[in-house]
């Protein structure tokens, strides 16, 4: 086989959507690291008087920004 004659792959931008799924499975990732983080604080005893609401308020903001992600994913865009 030549190389001329092999298939050559051709490179699309990604599209919005591909980003933003890219964007909020980072974010899924960066959830799941916070609670990890968050167990093994809670686990050592390490906890210092507002370690609970700083964490809760932690994981509210991963858990709203994953769901404005995915609005961005599903959500119909407007074309002008």
């Amino acid at each position: 086989a030549t190389l001329e004659s092999m298939p050559t792959a051709t490179m699309t931008p990604p599209s919005w959507r591909e980003h933003a799924a890219m964007l909020a499975m980072t974010r899924a990732l960066a959830t799941a690291y916070d609670t990890q983080r968050l167990k093994e604080l809670f686990r050592r005893g390490a906890v210092q008087a507002n370690m609970p609401l700083v964490g809760a308020l932690i994981l509210y903001l991963d858990f709203i920004n994953m769901f404005l992600f995915m609005l961005r994913i599903m959500g119909n865009r407007r074309r002008s």
